[in-house]
């Protein structure tokens, strides 16, 4: 008998559930047999899990993985293209980035920890020699060293930062490190398709030490996450941010992330109309107005008709 109208999303949730638990049960299967790092596909990308970096877990398990920013990056990159990650992490950008710019182009990866920029390099390693350069630095506004709070071995690094959180005692680090600017990640007159900054509260700082041709409407897309929380710790604000961005020069939109009421993410939203508090953290996406870019911007139309 076919289901009632109104039993047919409800049987379609608790069956995609049946599956994504069939799913989880299978890759913590293949997880415990696992002796390194291996490859496997997130949402039809090549993405590295490696067994002894957690988030790098999670992600093969089944946490969030930034769906609608990935539909960005494959919407805009081109064989060829130069991305820039800062704040790579466990590369989930990374390798998106890597397989869709192909062997003629490069991502750079930015990621001050060094146990995630050794997973980064096998990563590549494990990819074929995928095309990912790895700076083991942390971004800032100018060239130097600094002190940087890093979590325990074994801890979520999603919270790692330039200046200490609110962490209890004793979950944190403080080493120093290197500092790099975007202006020297790139050769003179040289200009990346789309940067990535998801630096804990340190996203205004580093933006003011790019180039400023990169800030103008035949700049890179941008993808900045804007934590209010970790940007107050820097002294600014997610307006601060969005200020870099001038709008006669792009479009601006924010992806909320984890709904502050409720879970979930809410729908993408252009800059005039976000509301903040709504969630834990956002990801500005700052889309380029210039005529070059035509092409790619009528590709991103398609998830974004009413924003763009």
């Amino acid at each position: 008998m076919p289901l009632k109208k109104t039993g047919i999303l409800a049987e379609f949730m608790r069956r995609a559930d049946v599956r994504s638990r069939c799913r989880r049960y299978w890759r913590t299967r293949c997880l415990a047999r696992a002796t390194g790092p291996f490859v496997y596909r997130l949402g039809g990308d090549p993405a590295i899990c490696d067994p002894g970096v957690l988030d790098s877990v999670n992600a093969y398990l089944g946490a969030p993985t930034d769906f609608w920013e990935r539909r960005i990056f494959h919407a805009w990159l081109r064989p060829g293209d130069c991305v820039i990650d800062a704040g790579a992490n466990f590369g989930l950008f990374t390798w998106t980035a890597a397989a869709l710019v192909e062997r003629s182009g490069k991502v750079i990866a930015v990621e001050p920890t060094p146990r995630l920029a050794e997973h980064l390099r096998r990563g590549s390693t494990v990819l074929g020699g995928a095309p990912i350069e790895v700076r083991q630095a942390a971004l800032g506004r100018a060239a130097g060293r600094a002190r940087f709070a890093f979590a325990r071995e074994g801890d979520t690094a999603v919270s790692q930062s330039l200046v200490a959180s609110s962490a209890p005692e004793g979950t944190e680090t403080v080493a120093e490190v290197e500092v790099v600017s975007l202006q020297q990640l790139m050769p003179p007159n040289a200009r990346p398709a789309l940067v990535k900054v998801d630096v804990e509260g340190a996203e205004f700082d580093a933006l003011r030490g790019a180039p400023a041709e990169w800030l103008t409407d035949k700049g890179p897309l941008w993808v900045v996450e804007c934590q209010p929380e970790t940007l107050q710790r820097f002294g600014c604000t997610a307006d601060d941010v969005a200020g870099m961005f001038p709008t006669d020069c792009f479009h601006c939109l924010v992806i909320a992330k984890f709904a502050a009421e409720g879970g979930g993410d809410l729908a993408p939203v252009p800059l005039d109309e976000v509301d903040w508090p709504k969630a834990k953290y956002w990801n500005l996406v700052a889309v380029p107005k210039g005529a070059g870019q035509e092409n790619r911007r009528e590709k991103l139309r398609r998830f974004f008709p009413t924003t763009l």
